[in-house]
C-alpha cells in the first residue's frame, strides 16, 4: 500500500520524529510504498508532495501540544486526498484514542507502539479487510468504536530494524547545529533510542500509555549497529540517547560504554537520568566511553513537592547527582516545573535557592501541564484545576513556550508566568553562551545567522520589543533560533534535494 506518515512540526527544533521513522521503516521493509513527511508551519509545497504520491493511508503522529495543528494539516489534506483514509498514533491519541477518532474525524486510531500494529492494519486494508480482530486499533464499525483490546508490547526490541533516517526528505537537517547535546556547538549530533519505557510513576509523565511499565533494552551490539550505521552514512560527531531515563540497568550500561569504547572512533554523548541513579563509578564508566552532558529531571528544591509529583527520591539525591557529575567533568542540564501540587511561593523559593546552589550548566523552567495519560490530568480534572486555556488541546499546552498557562492549582496563572520568567532569567547568559560562540567562531553558521536575523528582521524586531517589555529574555533567543533553523532548512533541501 502506499502510506503517508505525518509528524505535525509546531516549531523548528532539530528533534527527529522517531515515531514516524520506526513505523515507517517497518513497513517499508514489509514492502509497502512510504513517504515520511515532517511538516513544520511554515513549510511549503508538501500539499503537492502528499498529491503526486496519492496515498492510500495517511497517518498523522502526535502528542497533545501537536493536536491543533494536526487539524489544520488534516483539514488540508482532505482536500486533495478526499479517497484515503486517515489515522493517527502517539502518546495523544494512545491517552484519548476515542477521543482522537472522533474530534479529528479519523478512520483509526493506534493505541500504544505502532510499528506492529500498522503492519497488520496495512495487510489487511491490502486485502480488502476489515480491521476486526485487530489488537491496539480504535476505528468505526457502523457507527460504533470498535476496539478488540491493547496489543502486547514489544518484547524483543532487537526485531525492530534499524530506522532509516534517509526515508526523512530532510535528513542532513537533524543533524545541524548547535545540536542536541546542550551546552555545546556541533554539527552531527544524532538522536537515538537504546529502549523504551520507565519503571518510575511520576504523576506527570504519560510514558506508561505507549511504552508500558519498566524498561525494555535493545541489547548493546545492536544499538551499536545502529550507532555505525550513523557513522558510515552521516558521519556523525555524537549522539544523544531520547531513553527517559539511560542509567537504570547498570550491567547493560558497562556492556555499551565498553562496545562504544571499543570502536576505531570518538564520539560524544549525552542521555537523560533521575539523580538518584547517577554514581561516581557508574559516571566514570560513561566518561570513559565519550559521556560529556547528563539531563537530570530535577523538577523542584523540596522534598514535600518531589513527593507531591510521585518522583519516589530526595532534593539530597539530586544535589549528590549534580555534584558527582560536576566533579568529573562531566555537564548537568536542570529541568524545573513550576505551578505543582502544594507548591506556593516559599516552595519556588527553595526551588530558585537549590537551582543557583548546585549550578548546572543549563536549565529550563517550565510550568506544569496535566498532559492525558498521566495521573495529574485525572487529578486536573477532578479538582477542577484548569483555566479557561486548558478547555481544549490548543498551543497552550505547550510546557516549554506557552505564555498561557492551561492549570493553576495554588499559584494564579500570572504569578506562575511571573516566577517562571525569573527563574529562566537567572540561566538565560548560561544556557545560551556556548551556543552563541558557536556561531561567532563558525563563520559558516555564523553568516547563516547574520542572513536569517537580517531576512526575519521584522520579525526579531518584533520579538526582541516584547522581550524587553515583558523581561522574557528567552523569546528573542528562541525566536532568533527558530528563524535560523528553518532557513536552514530550506538551503539543505535545496542543496540535497535528491540526498
Amino acid at each position: 500500500m502506499r502510506v503517508t506518515l505525518i509528524n505535525p512540526r509546531e516549531n523548528y527544533d532539530v528533534v527527529l520524529p522517531m515515531g514516524i521513522l520506526y513505523v515507517g521503516t517497518v513497513l517499508e521493509e514489509a514492502g509497502h510504498k512510504v513517504q515520511l513527511l515532517d511538516i513544520g508551519p511554515r513549510d511549503k509545497n508538501w500539499q503537492a508532495n502528499v498529491k503526486n504520491f496519492n496515498p492510500e493511508i495517511i497517518g498523522l503522529a502526535l502528542v497533545t501540544t501537536q493536536y491543533q495543528r494536526a487539524k489544520e494539516i488534516l483539514f488540508n489534506l482532505r482536500q486533495i486526498c478526499p479517497g484515503a483514509k486517515y489515522c493517527a498514533g502517539g502518546p495523544h491519541p494512545s491517552a484519548l484514542p476515542e477521543e482522537t477518532l472522533n474530534g479529528l474525524d479519523l478512520d483509526f486510531v493506534v493505541k500504544g507502539e505502532g510499528e506492529y500494529i500498522m503492519k497488520e492494519i496495512c495487510e489487511k486494508l491490502n486485502r480488502n479487510k476489515s480491521l476486526e480482530g485487530v489488537r491496539g486499533v480504535y476505528y468505526k464499525n457502523n457507527g460504533q468504536v470498535a476496539f478488540h483490546g491493547l496489543a502486547p508490547v514489544i518484547s524483543d526490541m532487537d526485531a525492530l530494524p534499524i530506522p532509516k533516517r534517509e526515508l526523512l526528505p530532510d535528513s542532513l537537517w537533524y543533524l545541524t547545529p548547535p545540536g542536541f547535546i546542550r551546552g555545546s556547538f556541533n554539527w552531527g549530533i544524532a538522536t537515538i533510542m537504546s529502549g523504551r519505557g520507565c519503571p518510575y510513576n511520576c504523576i506527570f509523565c504519560a510514558s506508561q500509555n505507549i511504552f508500558g511499565r519498566g524498561v525494555r533494552r535493545r541489547s548493546a551490539q545492536n544499538v551499536m549497529k545502529e550507532i555505525r550505521y550513523l557513522k558510515d552514512k552521516y558521519n556523525i560527531k555524537g549522539l544523544f540517547f531520547l531513553d527517559d531515563t539511560f542509567t537504570v540497568n547498570d550491567n547493560w550500561l558497562k556492556e555499551f560504554c565498553a562496545a562504544l569504547k571499543g570502536e576505531s572512533y570518538r564520539l560524544i554523548w549525552g542521555c537523560q537520568a533521575r539523580g538518584d541513579t547517577i554514581t561516581e563509578a557508574k559516571l566514570s564508566i560513561m566518561k570513559d566511553a565519550g559521556c560529556v552532558q547528563v539531563d537530570i529531571g530535577a523538577e523542584s528544591g523540596s522534598d514535600i513537592i518531589l513527593a507531591n509529583l510521585n518522583k519516589l527520591e530526595k532534593v539530597e539525591d539530586l544535589r549528590r547527582g549534580f555534584a558527582i557529575a560536576k566533579k568529573l567533568g562531566i555537564k548537568t542540564f536542570a529541568s524545573f516545573i513550576v505551578g505543582n501540587p502544594g507548591e506556593g511561593l516559599a516552595e519556588i523559593e527553595e526551588t530558585k535557592k537549590f537551582a543557583l546552589e548546585v549550578k548546572p550548566n543549563m536549565a529550563g523552567f517550565c510550568i506544569l501541564v496535566p498532559y492525558p495519560g498521566a495521573a495529574l490530568y485525572e487529578a486536573a480534572k477532578n479538582n477542577n484545576w484548569f483555566t479557561p486555556a486548558g478547555k481544549e488541546f490548543s498551543k497552550n499546552w505547550s510546557n516549554k513556550q506557552s505564555e498561557t498557562p492551561i492549570m493553576a492549582i495554588n499559584l494564579p496563572p500570572e504569578v506562575l508566568l511571573k516566577k517562571r520568567m525569573e527563574l529562566e532569567n537567572l540561566f538565560v547568559w548560561r544556557n545560551h553562551k556556548i551556543i552563541l560562540l558557536g556561531f561567532l567562531k563558525n563563520p559558516k553558521y555564523f553568516w547563516q545567522m547574520f542572513f536569517s536575523l537580517f531576512k526575519n528582521f521584522k520579525s526579531n524586531w518584533r520579538v526582541l520589543l516584547e522581550s524587553f517589555r515583558t523581561g522574557k529574555a528567552r523569546l528573542f533567543v528562541e525566536e532568533c533560533y527558530q528563524n535560523f533553523s528553518y532557513d536552514l532548512k530550506v538551503k539543505l533541501s535545496k542543496k540535497y534535494k535528491n540526498f
